[in-house]
């Protein structure tokens, strides 16, 4: 009798214990894992510096963008999501993100080409919206009361010691901001990507054609567009100007129909030390290097 006594308190065990087991089974099956993907940021390239005086312009806080039948991507949808308020111009009104908007102050110059200048909360300047013609780059064109008006972004060299480095940062990546909500509101139509750039030269996007300059002068050499000029310089010093218009100069050609010539400027030695004077001199030697790739383009005879 004990025998069989014991046999049934063995069974009674063993279905408690798979009892427990399935038990268990069923609670880790409802167990879920979850991850937070981190977020897509866009960053546009920082290009050349432009000269833009202080003015003063209009700011409202405005709802979300309104509904557009332009089609946009999930990226571009959540950038058209942000919350922002309105910066007003002569051409289109600016959406930037509410939460720069304490951070961020905005400069408006009417002289042409009609700029609007952001710079962070300690002067620095951060970028810059021009409505025409510049060195910079061609994020689209608008077309809404006006003809196929170029849009650019110039962007600034930051500096890295800045207490508010960061946060600069965060502002330029947030110009993405502006771009998209031109897009939706304006109908702002990007431009066809540029070809890739040979190497040992950099490329200088102008409103006649591009420009192929060597790379070793690229952090030394600015290139401005005056009228139908584009001006090379060395800090203060004018080193040669490419023209898009018949000047007292050497003809190089013709650009789509449109004569090119360049001009030299005359650089004294006094005020420069001799290592300054002779990469100066290779500067304007290297105007040769423009001529060879322009030389190269189909549009140039």
């Amino acid at each position: 009798m004990n025998k069989k006594l014991g046999s049934s308190a063995k069974t009674l065990l063993l279905c408690a214990a798979l009892i427990l087991g399935l038990t268990a089974c069923s609670v880790n099956q409802n167990e879920t894992i979850t991850s937070n993907a981190p977020e897509s940021t866009i960053e546009l390239p920082l290009i050349t510096s432009a000269n833009v005086a202080e003015s003063t312009q209009g700011v409202t806080t405005s709802e979300q963008p309104v509904e557009s039948s332009v089609p946009v991507t999930e990226t571009e949808e959540a950038v058209l999501e942000e919350p922002v308020y309105t910066i007003h111009t002569k051409f289109c009104d600016l959406k930037f993100p509410e939460k720069w908007q304490t951070h961020v102050n905005t400069l408006i110059d009417e002289t042409e080409p009609y700029t609007v200048r952001f710079t962070y909360a300690d002067g620095t300047p951060l970028f810059d919206i021009v409505f025409g013609e510049c060195a910079g780059t061609l994020l689209g064109r608008v077309s809404r009361d006006m003809e196929n008006l170029p849009v650019y972004y110039v962007g600034y060299e930051l500096d890295e010691n800045n207490a508010g480095y960061y946060d600069q940062l965060g502002i330029q990546d947030a110009a993405d901001v502006i771009l998209q909500n031109l897009k939706q509101d304006y109908g702002l139509a990007e431009e066809a990507p540029a070809e890739d750039t040979p190497e040992g030269v950099y490329r200088i996007d102008t409103p006649f054609a591009a420009l192929y300059y060597p790379q070793k002068w690229e952090d030394a050499v600015t290139a401005t567009i005056n009228g139908k000029s584009v001006t090379f310089s060395y800090g203060e010093i004018a080193l040669f100007d490419i023209c898009f218009e018949e000047r007292d100069g050497a003809f190089l050609g013709t650009y789509d129909g449109t004569p090119v010539y360049a001009v030299s400027r005359d650089v004294s030695p006094e005020h420069v030390s001799a290592d300054e004077y002779r990469d100066i001199c290779a500067m304007q030697d290297d105007i040769n290097v423009i001529l060879e790739y322009l030389r190269k383009d189909e549009k140039f005879r």
